[in-house]
């Protein structure tokens, strides 16, 4: 199972409430818009490790990425502000980093370099 911050932390972060897209709780997605049309979507499985982003512009998805092996998602705060961030323990991606404030921002982190 993946570690994640309380359900508290979590709205905190993106400050809206959890979307339970399963019957058994283990999927929540977190929907964030900003006012120029730009939508983050996190989806965390807590049962299977997996997270996903998906980025919309005016509604229209412009990427979608999911990633297995997740290990942890923790909150940091830092000179670049509040930020999730996502490690995982194996495939093509080491870690994500997610910014909702100021601006809707996503970084990956290559296993590969």
């Amino acid at each position: 199972m993946i570690e994640l911050p309380d359900e508290l932390d979590l709205y905190s972060f993106f400050e809206v409430d959890p979307e339970r897209c399963d019957e058994f709780g283990d999927l929540v997605a977190y929907t964030v818009c900003n006012d120029d049309g730009l939508c983050l979507i996190f989806s965390c499985n807590t049962t299977l490790a997996d997270v996903g982003v998906v980025l919309l512009l005016h509604g229209t998805e412009i990427i979608r990425v999911t990633a297995a092996d997740a290990t942890s998602v923790v909150l940091r705060k830092d000179k670049s502000g509040h930020s999730l961030v996502i490690k995982f323990d194996s495939g093509y991606f080491s870690e994500a980093q997610i910014w909702v404030k100021p601006a809707i921002k996503v970084r990956w982190a290559s296993s590969f370099g």
